[in-house]
């Protein structure tokens, strides 16, 4: 029986000192599409993500954020549990330049509100429809707050167009996305760290 180095096993291209967490992501992508980069509980299985599904979702999400007209540098937050959907936003903003804020899940509405505003973020990501509420109670204190996303519980955009589903993001990132490709390239090669 032949031996598998460890080194085989784990990458087509080895890592480089100049390769950054953005870099990184995209190469992992490409070279393990079809290999297990996130695994969570459902139920009371463990199920996988691809990395080819994990990039897709990722690059959808950076393509909706570009539609927000997040600039480069620009923060934007989430507010969520260790799930799925916080990597896939956290690798969509890193690759557009963007900042991420991450928020406890035991800050009060008073201490996120400080958070969002100190940061200016632009976007927050949040888990479900009791974190909305947080935000929507201060929501007249967050001026460069443009839109909530909501990872699960929402199943309507709000008639303000401020609140947005999981799923509306990541279409409206999909129809984005042949518009946007030259812009979200430019900006993940552009990734310095």
């Amino acid at each position: 029986m032949a031996q598998t180095s460890v080194a085989e096993t784990t990458a087509e291209r080895p890592v480089t000192s100049d390769e950054t967490l953005v870099s990184g992501f995209l190469r992992q992508v490409s070279d393990r599409a079809d290999k297990p980069a996130l695994y969570f509980r459902r139920h009371d299985r463990y199920e996988s993500i691809s990395w080819g599904v994990f990039g897709a979702a990722s690059r959808r999400m950076a393509s909706y954020l570009l539609g927000e007209a997040v600039g480069e540098q620009d923060h934007v937050a989430i507010w969520a549990n260790n799930r799925p959907e916080w990597h896939v936003a956290d690798a969509a903003i890193l690759c557009v330049r963007c900042r991420p804020v991450p928020v406890y899940l035991t800050l009060s509405a008073e201490q996120a509100a400080y958070v969002l505003a100190h940061s200016e973020s632009r976007v927050v990501f949040v888990e479900n429809a009791a974190l909305l509420d947080k935000v929507l109670e201060v929501r007249d204190r967050l001026p460069d707050l443009r839109r909530i996303v909501v990872m699960d519980g929402v199943d309507e955009v709000s008639d303000d167009d401020f609140v947005l589903p999981w799923a509306e993001a990541l279409r409206r990132g999909e129809a984005a996305q042949e518009a946007s490709a030259a812009e979200l390239d430019r900006r993940a090669a552009a990734v310095d760290l």
